[in-house]
């Protein structure tokens, strides 16, 4: 997959584009998110919310290549506040 105009055709609205990110980057957004949280659920409930937050921040997300690794730490961090989460437990 092409993440840079795979991402880009999300950023324009591309639902099954969203889709094919969504899936590439579920695994290692739910291990992120579950370090911060250490609760399956609630780690569920994070990435979840992350990716909701990434939809809709898409056609801002700036036009520069993209990183597997910057991607997904961005969604899980950059709108959910894992920090938060961890820091209520």
């Amino acid at each position: 997959m092409d993440l840079e105009g795979t991402v880009r055709r999300a950023a324009g609205g591309d639902v099954e584009a969203f889709a094919a990110v969504t899936q590439r980057f579920q695994h290692m957004a739910f291990g992120y998110a579950l370090s911060f949280v250490r609760d399956f659920r609630d780690a569920e409930d994070v990435v979840q919310e992350a990716f909701v937050a990434a939809w809709f921040a898409l056609p801002a997300w700036p036009s520069r290549p993209h990183s597997r690794a910057g991607f997904g730490r961005s969604c899980v961090i950059g709108r959910t506040g894992c920090t938060d989460e961890s820091s209520s437990r």
